[in-house]
């Protein structure tokens, strides 16, 4: 079973967006990437269980963004689709 990432259906451009993930290997390095992009947004060691928890801002302009988490070990992969929408205050 793939872990499934999962975010908010809609989030606000400036806001900080959760990424909850399962089934990685205990203990090791997961990446965050968005739309293919070779760095990471974030990196986060897996608990002994395989879980995550990877929060990251998403400062960019409204759309739809792919994200994806990435065992680095492992090379189990997950991916998350999230709409940013225009932040009213900004």
């Amino acid at each position: 079973m793939l872990p499934r990432p999962r975010a908010e259906d809609a989030v606000l451009s400036g806001n900080n967006c959760t990424f909850n993930g399962s089934n990685f290997k205990p203990g090791e390095q997961v990446t965050l990437t968005r739309d293919g992009q070779s760095f990471a947004l974030s990196t986060q060691t897996s608990d002994s269980q395989g879980r995550i928890s990877i929060q990251a801002g998403l400062a960019i302009i409204p759309g739809t963004y792919t994200f994806t988490a990435r065992g680095t070990s492992s090379g189990i992969t997950a991916t998350a689709t999230v709409e940013v929408t225009r932040n009213p205050d900004f």
